[in-house]
């Protein structure tokens, strides 16, 4: 499903990170009120919700907890201003992009957040059948994102009404919702930036608990940064390494709640990873909203940094425009001088339209470089063909080699 509006709901990058509140990494929400239950240890906070975790206060305790009602908006919100930008934050990391069409193909835990995000714009449905049968072509696309700043996993649920992007953000596998999504813009936003994952140049740019990750240098001059690397959190990762074949068998009780299904390209099987080793990178001129325009062909230098040592998987995000697309070929080549073809001499339209898994790009080695400057090259044979960029994203999935 991509509406007339399609490319509201992908995102410019933006490569700095927006400074906020501090958000305590636990599954709770800024604001105000009470709730009952049971637990050990001690804490304070602020926050009201119902479910269950544990986490960290002024204090340690876990246990459980029921509440009503919902926290305050927050001035600066952690997936920025639109459901666009929450897709190309250097912070939120993709895990899982699904599109789906009938209940069956959801969770319990997806089909009560579909109906809760109907119900945030004031459509009250009984049950997700119902809700199919509203929103633009019965699809949905959900989405799972890890945010390196507050060290949580959110639950997007995303779908079209006439055209425009609606839906909600939520806590993992809960109803309460984190936001929500209006005519493609993020309301009610009730979680800020947290404290971790910041841009850094080197480790005293990071906290004492974080390693300041894929930096980038100029070749010529070591102390000259290209791209910036990120503050990533020292922790045990459990459950990474395991086999899977889709998100669904690393998501499990008592593993990391942040974890991807990785290497699915190179493979099947792939392995669970930690989604903080997904990218996604654009350039300036796109993420300022402004089209890049190639007089007969031309390069486009994407600067990849923050990920771990090697790419596991790789997608790009294009929409481009051209007279005729029969003239050119478009290719990528990552860091190591490796070229995939994207799009062959001769394809027909005059449009080049890449998103869902036909953005997919197959045939890079597993074992190159993830860091380093990537690079979109459009050959024109003819020489002369108008060629109109309007949205490039390159999404990038590594791994410790």
């Amino acid at each position: 499903m991509l509406h007339p509006g399609a490319l509201l709901r992908v995102s410019a990058l933006s490569l700095s990170v927006v400074a906020g509140p501090a958000c305590s990494p636990v599954d709770g929400l800024a604001g105000e009120g009470e709730g009952e239950g049971e637990g050990g240890g001690e804490g304070e906070g602020e926050g009201e919700g119902e479910g269950e975790g544990e986490g960290e206060g002024e204090g340690e305790g876990e246990g459980e907890g029921e509440g009503e009602g919902e926290g305050e908006p927050v001035d600066t919100c952690v997936f920025g201003p639109t459901f666009r930008s929450s897709l190309r934050l250097r912070t939120l990391s993709l895990l899982e992009d699904r599109r789906i069409t009938s209940a069956a193909e959801l969770t319990a835990a997806e089909g009560a957040q579909l109906v809760a995000s109907l119900g945030l714009q004031g459509d009250v449905v009984a049950d997700v059948d119902e809700a199919l049968t509203v929103i633009d072509q019965g699809e949905v696309r959900l989405l799972k994102l890890w945010d390196l700043t507050t060290e949580q996993r959110f639950d997007v649920v995303e779908y079209g009404r006439g055209d425009n992007s609606y839906g909600a953000f939520f806590l993992r596998n809960q109803t309460q919702a984190a936001a929500r999504i209006q005519d493609g813009d993020v309301y009610d936003c009730r979680v800020a930036p947290g404290p971790f994952g910041a841009a850094c140049d080197d480790a005293s740019d990071c906290q004492d608990v974080e390693s300041c990750t894929g930096v980038v240098r100029d070749d010529a001059d070591a102390t000259t940064v290209v791209g910036p690397g990120r503050c990533l959190r020292r922790q045990a990762i459990p459950g990474e390494g395991v086999s899977c074949a889709a998100l669904a068998d690393c998501d499990v009780d008592g593993a990391f709640a942040g974890l991807r299904c990785a290497g699915l390209v190179v493979g099947p099987p792939g392995f669970c990873d930690a989604g903080f080793h997904v990218g996604t990178f654009t350039v300036t001129s796109l993420s300022d909203g402004e089209p890049l325009l190639l007089q007969g062909g031309g390069v486009v230098p994407v600067v990849v940094s923050g990920l771990s040592t090697v790419a596991t998987d790789v997608a790009l995000e294009l929409f481009l425009t051209a007279g005729a697309l029969s003239s050119l070929r478009v290719t990528l080549t990552n860091p190591l001088g490796t070229v995939v073809e994207v799009s062959p001499r001769g394809a027909p339209g005059d449009e080049l339209f890449r998103y869902g898994a036909g953005a997919t790009v197959t045939g890079f080695p597993a074992d190159e470089p993830a860091n380093g400057t990537w690079t979109l090259t459009v050959d024109d044979d003819a020489g002369d063909t108008d060629v109109t960029i309007l949205d490039l994203a390159l999404r990038i999935g590594s791994t410790d080699d």
